[in-house]
């Protein structure tokens, strides 16, 4: 039996471009449904094509796709530009005869803004070292300060949550999500720490550097 290796990073897109699958299909496949092999979700994620023109262009990969959108079970009511993503593949073809049950329409919901919005933290507490500069330089101003004063304010600055960039200049700006600002949490820089990173990398690393350092400070009593 043949052994295979494969070298690099495992592949991002398991599909194909989209216009690589509408333009075998009658009216450019207007009605039929498209998923997404990047999609993981628990609940059914697709989308129904209403419109599709191609550009015509070399590799048959650009070109205008407007579609109806189901997320994880939610069924938004504002179509979906897909000409920014088009071209990756990364689009499957779901054939009419699995269309129901891969879509499970009785589980499918509209729509509503007051069960699909996200929770964030209105404010945030400052890092220790800024709220000390903080508190020097408002009392070199001589301005009056309370509690408020050395809070973040987030929700003048949180993500807007209408986009999804699954390349550089390759995205899919769909109906915004709620974000709802409430409370006070810490800043603790999560957002800055890759996803990758190991927490067990780090604190080997950190229990290697730190049983060095204290190899340096406190010699063997033979070297004494």
């Amino acid at each position: 039996m043949p052994v295979y290796k494969y070298f690099g990073n495992p592949a991002k897109f398991h599909g194909k471009p989209l216009f690589h699958i509408l333009s075998n299909l009658k009216n450019f496949g207007r009605g039929r449904i498209i998923t997404r092999a990047g999609f993981k979700d628990e609940q059914p994620s697709f989308y129904r094509v209403l419109f599709a023109q191609p550009l015509m262009d070399t590799n048959s990969e650009e070109g205008r796709v407007i579609a109806e959108k189901v997320k994880n079970g939610v069924k938004y009511t504002e179509p979906v530009d897909l000409s920014k993503i088009a071209p990756l593949p990364d689009f499957i073809l779901i054939p009419r005869d699995e269309e129901e049950q891969f879509c499970k329409w009785n589980e499918i919901r509209e729509y509503s803004a007051d069960k699909d919005y996200v929770v964030e933290p209105k404010y945030f507490t400052m890092p220790p070292l800024l709220r000390i500069y903080m508190e020097r330089e408002m009392k070199n101003r001589g301005a009056e300060t309370n509690q408020d004063s050395y809070l973040l304010p987030h929700y003048k600055t949180f993500q807007v949550k209408d986009t999804d960039e699954l390349e550089e200049g390759k995205f899919e700006k769909y109906q915004e999500t709620i974000t709802r600002c409430e409370g006070t949490a810490p800043y603790r820089y999560d957002d800055l720490i890759s996803k990758d990173t190991s927490t067990e990398w780090a604190v080997r690393r950190a229990q290697e550097r730190w049983s060095t350092i204290f190899q340096r400070r406190c010699p063997s009593p033979r070297h004494l």
